[in-house]
């Protein structure tokens, strides 16, 4: 995926369709990633929790809003984002998008992949809004990041690693931006407390 299509701006701009605007359910608005390290639109409620997916997986490493416009006789698409994921560029649609065949369609012959991403479960997207706090990367620390190995080599407790690393009020921001960006592993299916299990890569 080229940088010089990826800077362009998205088709639709961030004007909300007239009937979301009439009942009131717009949400339109900017995600800082830290993907990209930089503001990406997104057009609804929807869109940011595409977002909030998409900025978390490691395997991204760009992010587009809405470049695309497709039709197919009087059917028409929005992409709602592409990406480069595991180096290849992706189209990214929720789970109910309604023209799915047509994206399919359209990626196939230009060797594209196309990521159908389904809702999160409450207690990860809980998680994951908690992490996305950390997401920036003023939360990296190098010295707790070399001290760290050798104590997150196994699962440990949050709490108990935060202790060891040092005062709590600056472990725990370091230990929440690795578990965000994925060097730091835990089940997020189940609620983040001082009790979950970390540990690093192998």
């Amino acid at each position: 995926m080229s940088r010089e299509f990826d800077s362009g701006i998205d088709i639709r701009g961030l004007a909300p369709l007239g009937g979301q605007a009439r009942r009131g359910r717009a949400r339109v608005g900017w995600w800082w990633s830290s993907t990209i390290c930089a503001h990406v639109p997104y057009s609804n409620g929807s869109q940011r929790e595409l977002l909030l997916q998409l900025d978390a997986d490691p395997a991204v490493s760009w992010i587009v809003h809405e470049p695309l416009l497709l039709r197919r006789g009087s059917v028409s698409a929005l992409i709602p984002f592409t990406v480069e994921r595991g180096g290849t560029s992706t189209a990214v649609i929720s789970a109910e998008f309604n023209a799915a065949e047509m994206v399919g369609d359209f990626a196939g012959p230009v060797g594209w992949d196309v990521l159908v991403l389904v809702p999160l479960s409450p207690v990860r997207q809980g998680n994951l809004r908690w992490l996305s706090g950390f997401r920036h990367s003023r939360f990296l620390d190098s010295e707790l990041d070399s001290s760290g190995r050798a104590i997150l080599c196994v699962p440990v407790p949050l709490a108990a690693a935060a202790e060891a690393l040092g005062p709590c009020d600056r472990t725990l921001p370091f230990l929440f931006h690795k578990l965000w960006c994925g060097e730091l592993h835990c089940d997020l299916d189940r609620p983040l407390d001082a009790e979950s299990l970390v540990w690093s890569s192998p």
